[in-house]
């Protein structure tokens, strides 16, 4: 019983990270929702801690890669290169 409680904890827990991270990206609440189910294929509330932690790796993919983009975008409308070059 005590695994249980754990998971479930686990669970409500990773829930709230998945919004925050969301949030932070700019999105609504729904639009996290709406991400999450088309990511893992399963509902949101239906959605374990696997589902989650994958949400969670998809989020520091893409926050990984927005700043680098970021900065190709300036650079090249500051003419350091054609936007064709990226």
């Amino acid at each position: 019983m005590l695994q249980v409680e754990a998971a479930r904890r686990e669970r409500i827990r990773l829930r709230a990270d998945v919004l925050r991270y969301g949030g932070l990206l700019g999105w609504q609440a729904p639009q996290v929702i709406a991400f999450t189910e088309a990511l893992t294929h399963c509902p949101w509330r239906r959605c374990g801690c696997a589902e989650l932690w994958a949400v969670l790796d998809e989020y520091l993919a893409i926050m990984e890669v927005s700043p680098a983009k970021a900065a190709r975008r300036l650079m090249a409308e500051q003419g350091g290169y054609r936007a064709t070059e990226l």
